[in-house]
């Protein structure tokens, strides 16, 4: 990901850069497989921030913890 990483006082923070690679996929129909799950949710990409994807799936909108993608088709 376009991630920034910064050392302060020993503690990490991460800051997402503009121009994230997810910037391609908003409002396409995708289909985002889990490292958890078999299976994938389908639906179209709202938002995505530095922790979480936003997808308006058939089932409503979800929200997926952003280290749990696996990938985005």
């Amino acid at each position: 990901a376009n991630n920034v990483i910064t050392i302060v006082s020993g503690e990490r923070m991460e800051e997402d850069m503009d121009g994230s690679m997810l910037d391609q996929y908003m409002g396409k129909d995708c289909t985002v497989s889990l490292f958890n799950e078999v299976g994938a949710i389908k639906g179209k990409l709202m938002d995505a921030d530095i922790q979480w994807v936003k997808v308006d799936a058939k089932k409503g909108t979800q929200l997926i913890n952003r280290n749990m993608v696996r990938n985005i088709t």
